[in-house]
């Protein structure tokens, strides 16, 4: 953690710490609780925090509190209460503390150190289709994505529109009609509660082209006691659509799409769509309605109702020439993942779909992604690219035409106006986008191949290099190992399948193969064909480090085995000295500061990260050997690569 968010932390600890205990801990743990429910995140903050520091070993207390902060997206103090758990070696035991670190990290851009914390959090789960581990795999990949994406911007940069339209709070919704006006919503306007303190609400705003600044649209509209959210017009400019947020006394917060209709130039009271749209029971929002030509209009919106694929979905409705809605559709699996889909819009002939998503690969948390429709279905989805989407959140993408090129999105990355942190408010922006990029063209450079290759595994053989050895090193090179260990192919076969039925013989086989072909050559391959570009990329006068975990079963006790864990590190690298007859010897000790450097940065985990799924009985060989199972943990994982510079 960096003195930076030491400090910071240093500074809360310090200045809460002073405070009365007037209310119990559980008193404010359950408030906070409530709070986080009802997506209230700065209350739900205020009231963790304070439970938080009454007793800060409680890692539930201390994990919801970080929830709490990266709902408010204040980014700098949610890393800040990471960083500082992350020197207790106890929280590492907690796969979500490891996968929201790394969450955390990404979202400030350190995509490296990010996927490092994501490749520890897969690491530790006991099975990959554990969520943890689902999703660790995909960040690692989205990781990978985001540095190739930031290598390769686009040729349009999105320009804050500035105070006229944004303030220090949050701004979103952009839609504009024929006449050039500007409909979005703001939440800087302030109520009084019923205890007088001040609470925010979001309201409706029109800008008229020429006008200094917005208005309120009627109190047809912007009723008091709703937060406003996203709007859409349909074609003619005359019917409203847009979402209304309540916040529930048993601290639920639910929100509806409504209509209403422009007549004698005012807009006419808010009618409450049906249950076709707004399901009961849950959310509904994000609308945007599409105009269509056999006078079947389309509705689309997000919703986390029941039936879909994730958290919010994106979900359609066809109109018909009376006004009715057709039951609603989900968008289908192409569009929605097991996270976030929202703020859908598409292109006048909706060939073309726009949404902002945190489950595809993101540079951050909510990126903008598009799907081309293709025979009635969607294709898949593709990151529309930096610098329009960012490490922080985006959303409320819209594109005036096709032909006009002005597009909108609300993001709150740094640079945006804010009245706390740097990242916790979201502000309007304006650009112009001349075409897609489906495929981008991007050179790959060393760097990104090698990160495309990475993490991956290499296996060992039970209590090898050097068995019964108490030394760190060893003189035997992974090849050597490696060739020994695909020569017990049998042996592990036998020792698996001994006295199994032949039904369960058949699925144990099919298991070892699996382990021997998937996992052991698979890892010493991507090895080979990692050292490869390697070896290219030093040659071609650059300088990294390279980083490597060992890990064991665990049958021996901690301190031998991260001796083991060692001399499994030191097999790989006396293998990486001699490859491809010595091709990177001079590298790793190099003569002088002209000639590039290659570090290898060791991390002995030893069983620390196994799982408890894996015998540790020595008298049962069949599961604490040769079951697959056990085989996978007796590994060593290249994990990162890292440029360096060579001081001169």
């Amino acid at each position: 953690m960096s003195k930076k968010l030491s400090f910071i932390f240093l500074c809360v600890l310090m200045t809460f710490s002073i405070c009365g205990n007037g209310q119990t801990r559980n008193a404010w743990l359950n408030a906070g609780v409530k709070s986080l429910n009802g997506n209230d995140f700065i209350s739900a903050s205020y009231y963790l925090e304070r439970a938080f520091l009454m007793d800060s070993t409680d890692v539930s207390t201390a994990l919801l509190y970080g929830k709490a902060l990266e709902g408010m997206r204040d980014y700098d103090r949610s890393l800040s209460l990471y960083g500082w758990l992350s020197t207790n070696d106890a929280i590492w035991q907690y796969p979500q503390f490891v996968f929201e670190f790394g969450m955390n990290l990404k979202r400030i851009g350190e995509y490296e150190q990010a996927g490092l914390a994501f490749g520890f959090c897969y690491g530790m789960m006991k099975s990959d289709t554990a969520y943890f581990a689902r999703r660790s795999l995909h960040e690692i990949s989205a990781c990978k994505e985001a540095r190739e994406l930031i290598n390769n911007p686009l040729q349009t940069v999105p320009e804050n529109m500035g105070k006229k339209v944004n303030s220090p709070f949050s701004e979103g919704g952009a839609r504009t009609d024929l006449s050039g006006n500007l409909f979005y919503y703001s939440n800087k306007f302030i109520k009084k509660n019923k205890k007088n303190k001040p609470v925010y609400q979001s309201r409706l705003l029109k800008l008229e082209p020429n006008s200094s600044r917005p208005k309120e649209l009627e109190s047809s509209i912007n009723e008091n006691g709703y937060d406003l959210g996203s709007v859409s017009l349909n074609k003619a400019g005359n019917i409203l659509y847009f979402s209304k947020c309540e916040n529930l006394e048993n601290g639920e917060r639910i929100c509806t799409i409504w209509k209403s209709k422009l007549e004698n130039k005012k807009w006419s009271n808010s009618v409450l769509l049906d249950e076709r749209i707004n399901y009961p029971g849950s959310s509904t929002g994000f609308p945007h309605i599409v105009d269509s030509e056999n006078n079947h209009d389309i509705l689309f919106f997000s919703s986390n109702r029941s039936g879909g694929f994730g958290k919010w979905d994106v979900w359609f409705s066809e109109i018909d020439s009376s006004g009715n809605f057709s039951d609603a559709k989900n968008a289908g699996s192409m569009i929605n993942t097991e996270e976030n889909e929202i703020s859908p819009a598409t292109d006048d002939s909706l060939h073309i779909i726009y949404f902002s998503s945190d489950g595809h690969k993101s540079l951050g948390g909510l990126d903008i992604f598009y799907s081309r429709k293709k025979d009635s279905t969607w294709t898949q989805p593709v990151n529309i690219g930096y610098p329009i989407n960012s490490s922080a959140d985006e959303h409320s993408f819209f594109r005036e035409s096709t032909e006009d090129h002005v597009t909108y999105l609300a993001s709150n990355r740094t640079g945006s106006q804010s009245y706390e942190g740097s990242t916790c408010c979201f502000d309007l922006y304006k650009f112009e986008l001349y075409e897609l990029r489906d495929k981008p063209e991007m050179i790959q450079l060393p760097l990104v191949r090698m990160r495309e290759i990475l993490p991956f595994d290499l296996f060992f053989h039970n209590d090898e290099p050097d068995a019964r050895s108490t030394k760190t090193e060893t003189k035997k090179e992974y090849d050597q190992v490696y060739r020994e260990y695909i020569k017990l192919y049998s042996q592990y076969l036998k020792g698996f399948t001994a006295n199994m039925s032949i039904p369960m013989k058949d699925s144990a086989r099919k298991e070892v193969d699996s382990f021997f072909t998937d996992h052991l050559k698979k890892g010493k391959k991507e090895l080979d064909d990692f050292l490869d570009i390697l070896t290219e990329a030093l040659e071609d006068g650059d300088s990294f480090e390279v980083t490597l975990m060992g890990f064991t079963s665990p049958l021996a006790k901690d301190d031998y085995n991260l001796k083991l864990a060692s001399r499994r590190i030191s097999s790989v690298e006396k293998y990486i000295g001699k490859y491809n007859n010595g091709a990177l010897k001079n590298y790793l000790n190099p003569s002088d500061n002209s000639t590039p450097r290659l570090i290898l940065k060791r991390e002995a985990l030893g069983e620390s990260l196994a799982s408890t799924e894996v015998s540790d009985d020595p008298h049962n060989l069949r599961e604490s050997i040769y079951s697959p199972k056990a085989s996978k943990e007796r590994r060593i994982r290249v994990v990162g690569i890292n440029p360096i510079s060579i001081p001169d």
